[in-house]
């Protein structure tokens, strides 16, 4: 299996403070410290650590470049600004470096673990051209209660977005130019009907179809494989997204700990 590269998106809005920056006092958002370590920090170890990916890009605005540098010593990453749009960021960062395919994820995706890249790099070496990772409310709210507010409901089910991505070469990005807009994207019907046919997105909207079967009909309009990933594990749908949510991921990363300390204690004896 050809290695993955993976592309970790750290930028900020232009002039917009982070909350999670601001609480903690930090310029950007992603050296915040959670349990003593930065959030960037506890996501760049996971994604070294796996053997299936090999180089790491991280998109980051260009004035925090020797702030990234400082925090992560001593690993080593390619760096790449990031640009206006999620879509111009990946694309800047996945053209700096090999051809892919390309694993997307964020700094702040802290709860991120080995299954979630070994799932990725399945689903990629079967022929995804593209692929987000979802999970399942009940098994978010099994998580944790206060970890995700925003769900995708469907006929089968409502889910939660993994904030984990992969598309298999540059030009599957050419797809997403429709969502170059960012978030203003999502407020303008017009370009939402225009990207995903006017029955699609009724369908979709109103939970008239089912998750498998939407996105089959949204990769015959776009013209590619787009494949989601469901994983049991609710946690990863939770990443760092304010005041509330560092505290639950605080709250999941004891947690963890406490249970790999036990295990230890169990072979000890």
């Amino acid at each position: 299996m050809k290695k993955v590269t993976a592309i970790v998106l750290a930028g900020q809005r232009v002039g917009q403070v982070n909350p999670v920056a601001e609480m903690l006092g930090v310029s950007h958002k992603c050296v915040a410290p959670i349990l003593g370590t930065p959030l960037i920090v506890r996501t760049l170890e996971v994604l070294k650590a796996h053997p299936h990916v090999g180089e790491i890009v991280v998109s980051i605005d260009e004035e925090a470049f020797d702030l990234v540098r400082q925090t992560i010593a001593p690993m080593a990453v390619m760096l790449s600004p990031a640009q206006t749009s999620i879509t111009d960021s990946v694309y800047a960062a996945a053209s700096a470096v090999s051809e892919g395919p390309y694993l997307i994820t964020t700094a702040d995706n802290v709860l991120i673990e080995a299954e979630v890249i070994d799932r990725i790099v399945a689903e990629v070496e079967a022929g995804a051209e593209a692929l987000f990772l979802l999970a399942r409310k009940a098994d978010v709210m099994a998580a944790h209660p206060d970890g995700q507010r925003n769900y995708y409901d469907f006929a089968d089910d409502s889910y939660a977005n993994c904030n984990s991505y992969a598309i298999s070469n540059l030009a599957v990005i050419e797809s997403a130019e429709i969502f170059r807009e960012g978030g203003q994207f999502m407020k303008n019907p017009r370009r939402i009907a225009s990207a995903f046919g006017l029955w699609n997105l009724i369908r979709m909207r109103f939970g008239l179809v089912s998750l498998q079967k939407g996105m089959i009909s949204v990769s015959r309009r776009l013209g590619i494989d787009i494949r989601p990933v469901i994983l049991s594990n609710g946690e990863y749908a939770i990443d760092v997204d304010n005041e509330r949510t560092y505290r639950v991921c605080e709250e999941i990363l004891r947690r963890r700990a406490g249970a790999v300390a036990e295990q230890g204690d169990k072979k000890d004896g």
